[in-house]
């Protein structure tokens, strides 16, 4: 937890920043929200799912650090364009955005430290990931067929990320089922669905796009640990057993 807002770890400071940002311009896009809102504007829904998004994109902070460049500058872009609808969150929104999104793309992370493997642990590791790794491929097939619905999160190991995009997917999927019944709605909940939940969705799915290389090495990396684990675990267990019997 400690890790989560480590300056160190992950871009906290532009998350925050961009954090108040989007808070600005959602609140801006419901104040106008209520002014017009039997006129049900296009332009206005738009304003406040863009706050939305940038509030989005600074949790993604968070929990992608090694995306910060791309989230960084999807942040300044949504910052610019939200003088379209929430009149850049009366500027102050726009602004603090803007810097979030410039710390996001300037943050440098804490170097990876090197780990060093005897050969028999490399032999270990490498026939490990033979037989069961990840494939790069076979994740950019499933991120591309399956990902709304998060299979390509599923594939890596990722799974609580990718029951996040199952629920938001099903949430996308029963408004448009609900549309059916209720082609015009007319409370807030209704079009926050409509507009807010299909656009996060898309951002998280196309930023993923950039991730899955790391996703792959990452699951792969998990895999060399736990297979690294598992014979060291049996070499003790073997070691103890000769000993027992005064080997």
């Amino acid at each position: 937890m400690k890790d989560m807002f480590s300056h160190k770890q992950r871009p906290t400071a532009a998350a925050i920043f961009t954090f108040f940002g989007g808070a600005a311009m959602l609140w801006v896009g419901a104040q106008m929200l209520k002014l017009i809102f039997f006129s049900n504007t296009a332009t206005t829904m738009l304003g406040m799912a863009i706050g939305l998004l940038v509030w989005v994109l600074a949790l993604l902070l968070l929990f992608y650090p090694q995306a910060h460049t791309v989230l960084g500058v999807f942040i300044i872009a949504l910052s610019v364009f939200s003088f379209v609808g929430a009149l850049g969150g009366l500027i102050v929104g726009s602004v603090l955005g803007i810097i979030g999104g410039a710390l996001a793309i300037a943050w440098q992370p804490q170097p990876e430290k090197k780990v060093e493997l005897t050969e028999e642990e490399a032999q270990v590791v490498q026939g490990e990931l033979a037989g069961r790794g990840k494939s790069l491929p076979a994740a950019w097939a499933l991120w591309l067929f399956t990902g709304l619905g998060g299979g390509h999160r599923y594939y890596t190991g990722h799974y609580w990320r990718a029951g996040l995009m199952s629920l938001f997917f099903a949430i996308a999927a029963g408004y448009r089922v609900l549309l059916i019944v209720r082609p015009q709605p007319k409370d807030i909940i209704m079009l926050v669905l409509a507009l807010g939940v299909p656009l996060i969705l898309i951002i998280w799915w196309l930023v993923d796009a950039f991730l899955l290389p790391m996703a792959v090495k990452d699951a792969n990396f998990r895999l060399g640990i736990l297979s690294l684990k598992q014979m060291h675990t049996e070499g003790a267990v073997v070691e103890t057993e000769a000993e027992s019997v005064g080997l």
